[in-house]
């Protein structure tokens, strides 16, 4: 059916709600030196840098340290993959003793969700006490929770991104609890006071970046369109956000220029933004749920897990999403001869692009064993990245036939 005579679900209803978070964002070339300023206005003057080991020996480093100025400035490079609470804990404890009164997170989803959980654990509280409970399938709106829960005090966050992932725009963070038998889960963790205070999108700061990791996150952001766009909790409002980043992901990921200045780096991180505005608000689903558990035991950053498992969970959502993924596909050019929206054409140009971007597509050639897809499956059903899904998945079994097919 066409998009212009398949209305939206929530036309003609009167009801609704939608939560805006405070904070700043702050983009183009040149935009990092905003953060000694806002810095200033938190009355910060002990910031601790967090990043990886990577960007750790950087010159991007080096170029943030110098906007800081005179602060005294502590680094802490061990934010690696995957959010581990073990570098949370670390963190915290550096914290600590350097007396830092603000957070200054560079790099993608790992740097600032370590951030996150250590301005948590900062609060006094035990980290479980953050942790969101399982999910129950049915579509309610746990991060309901989350908005009108108190904000404790905690050291302020200034997030300065290098990749599209979208993980400041939030107060959630994806952590990694390392058991004492070698096995690790993923669990997703909020508190209110731990969002980011200003966010700042600068090309500059993402030329460091391999271009393979950030194509991913360019995958990983268009997975949040997606799972926006056909969520049970969405709406004209957030469809059109989730849209319009959608199209400029679609366009232009993969044709970014080498010059750090390139107004489509600028371009792709606006639709990072534009993809998290309405977290929080509009519960994302099954591929987020996968790419939790899958990408925890396998070892693979959510880039990864989307660029594989996202087709196959479209396919799998398309008879209940047909509304949304119909209009999306009309709005980026993937029409019938008719000009009606083709949801399987607008499926397999995402699959051409993830293969033109040379990002992996098969289960199987990732560390993942085959032995672990019942675990997988069966932790999916508990994750809370499930709840805005649109077809309710309520047995295992249908789980591990996606993931078989994604094999």
């Amino acid at each position: 059916m066409s998009a212009d005579v398949m209305p939206h679900a929530l036309v003609g209803q009167e009801r609704g709600a939608f939560s805006v978070r405070d904070y700043r964002v702050v983009f183009g070339p040149g935009a990092v030196a905003e953060t000694a300023r806002e810095l200033e206005r938190l009355g910060a003057s002990r910031p601790v840098i967090v990043t990886g080991t990577t960007l750790g020996t950087s010159d991007v480093l080096d170029d943030v340290l110098h906007v800081l100025g005179d602060l005294e400035t502590a680094v802490f490079a061990g934010a690696g993959a995957h959010g581990l609470v073990s570098a949370v804990n670390a963190l915290a404890d550096l914290m600590k003793v350097h007396r830092a009164d603000a957070l200054v997170s560079l790099g993608g989803g790992s740097a600032v969700d370590v951030a996150k959980g250590a301005t948590m654990v900062s609060t006094g509280r035990p980290l479980e006490t953050f942790r969101r409970r399982s999910a129950t399938g049915s579509g309610e709106r746990p991060m309901d929770a989350y908005y009108t829960a108190e904000a404790l005090p905690c050291a302020p966050i200034v997030a300065v991104t290098t990749t599209l992932s979208g993980a400041e725009f939030t107060g959630q963070a994806g952590l990694t609890l390392e058991g004492s038998d070698g096995e690790t889960r993923k669990d997703q963790y909020y508190h209110r006071g731990s969002a980011p205070t200003m966010i700042v999108l600068d090309p500059r700061v993402t030329r460091r970046t391999p271009l393979n990791l950030w194509r991913k996150s360019g995958i990983k952001c268009l997975d949040h369109d997606v799972e926006r766009i056909y969520s049970l909790h969405g709406h004209p409002f957030t469809e059109s956000l989730s849209i319009g980043s959608a199209r400029i992901l679609l366009e232009r990921l993969g044709t970014e220029a080498d010059q750090p200045d390139s107004p489509v780096r600028t371009a792709l991180l606006i639709a990072s933004w534009m993809a998290q505005f309405s977290t929080g608000n509009v519960n994302v689903g099954l591929s987020h749920a996968l790419g939790h558990q899958v990408g925890a035991l396998a070892e693979i950053g959510h880039g990864d897990t989307s660029a594989i498992l996202l087709p196959h969970v479209m396919r799998f959502n398309a008879v209940e999403a047909e509304g949304p993924l119909t209009r999306l596909a009309q709005q980026v050019g993937c029409v019938t001869a008719e000009g009606y929206g083709d949801v399987e054409g607008l499926i397999q140009r995402i699959e051409a692009l993830i293969a033109r971007l040379e990002l992996p597509t098969r289960l199987r050639d990732t560390r993942l064993t085959r032995d672990l897809l019942p675990v997988i499956a069966e932790r999916t059903l508990t994750d809370t990245g499930i709840t805005g899904n649109p077809r309710r998945v309520t047995a295992s079994g249908e789980v591990l036939e996606l993931l078989e097919r994604a094999w």
